[in-house]
């Protein structure tokens, strides 16, 4: 969690700069923007915030949201660490990410004039100023959206890098020991296996690190599942037009996607190789430890039986499942419960009304 504070103020200053702009959008392109971009959302009259900023509002928090959690789910990776070892990357993508989306404004003013505006809106030159106007402004908003989106992603991959590095570490002290234990010939083997024992710790180590890796992929994905539950399950939902309601199910089905396969590439390449090294240099000591005391080869073999496990799918997965990923499995049924709940209290509500109407 170093640098959370930090964290925090840029999101909320990146969130600020949002809302400003899309107030700005509404207010310097009205009375159009409030009547072009309604929503059945119910305005709040004492903020002054029509029915369209309500949703902008909502679907601006709910992404600051999702990273705020993602940071929270990720404690190694951070933005201001980012930014400053990245800066002139950084402003790179600001600028190149603010033309895209000043592109995206111009596009949606031009297909405003080739069709129409929504009903209750004449098309006139006036009217098609005023959109032009307010989108000018929104260019600040949906460049907000979009850092806001990007920082999620580079959360992610630093968690990951940050792991891979910190495996790569503890690897070479397991190889290190390994090297160790082969001088050592004419040794007892209740030295050895204390050795052994310091060889299986280490190992650990970085065995968690490999699973780290895809738990921080894991964390991506319970971010997003998280927000799929949030649009459909409350009236946040109205804000999204079908198509993009359906590009974030497509985003949670190739996020799911690639969690197996890289979950899979993860599994069959780094922590496979990994655990059969391991067994294989102490697989050479068997005889030796079977003539020891029956305590050291009890331990011995009980090492040899866990690294045996880990090395299988089932292992593997149980040791994914117990960490953070677990909230993969967690999450979906607290919110389907939770989503009961409230449909339940809906329908009760409504049956309610019927009777008091009657």
């Amino acid at each position: 969690m170093e640098n959370f504070g930090f964290d925090l103020l840029i999101i909320g200053a990146v969130c600020l700069v949002g809302m400003i702009c899309f107030k700005l959008a509404y207010w310097l392109g009205g009375p159009v923007w409030p009547k072009q971009f309604a929503t059945t959302l119910p305005a709040m009259k004492q903020f002054r915030l029509s029915s369209g900023e309500v949703g902008e509002l909502a679907n601006l928090g709910l992404i600051a949201s999702i990273l705020v959690i993602l940071l929270v789910l990720t404690p190694d990776a951070n933005i201001y660490d980012s930014l400053v070892a990245h800066w002139p990357f950084a402003l790179t993508a600001l600028a190149g990410i603010a033309i895209l989306v000043a592109i995206y404004t111009v596009v949606a003013v031009r297909r405003v004039r080739r069709g129409s505006f929504r009903p209750g809106i004449k098309k006139t030159e006036n009217n098609l100023r005023l959109l032009a106007r307010g989108y000018r402004f929104y260019i600040g908003y949906g460049t907000a959206i979009a850092l806001l989106i990007v920082a999620v992603f580079v959360v992610t991959i630093s968690q990951m890098l940050l792991d891979y590095e910190r495996f790569h570490l503890v690897s070479l002290k397991v190889s290190a020991l390994l090297r160790e234990l082969g001088s050592m010939r004419n040794v007892s083997s209740e030295l050895l296996q204390s050795k052994f024992e310091v060889v299986f710790g280490t190992q650990r180590v970085a065995a968690g690190y490999i699973l780290d890796q895809v738990n921080s992929l894991l964390m991506l994905l319970l971010c997003v599942m998280l927000a799929y539950s949030t649009i459909y399950g409350t009236s946040v939902r109205q804000v999204f037009a079908e198509e993009a309601l359906y590009v974030l199910r497509i985003i949670v089905m190739v996020l799911l996607t690639i969690c197996v396969i890289y979950g899979c590439t993860v599994f069959f390449t780094l922590h496979l190789s990994f655990v059969d090294g391991l067994l294989k240099q102490l697989a050479l000591y068997e005889y030796r430890m079977n003539m020891g005391p029956w305590q050291v080869t009890q331990r011995y073999h009980e090492l040899i039986a866990e690294l045996t496990r880990q090395r299988g799918v089932f292992g593997f997965l149980i040791a994914l499942t117990t960490g953070r990923g677990g909230l993969i499995l967690v999450a979906p049924l607290a919110t389907y419960f939770v989503n009961g709940m409230l449909s339940g209290r809906r329908g009760a509500d409504i049956k309610k009304a019927h009777v008091d109407a009657k």
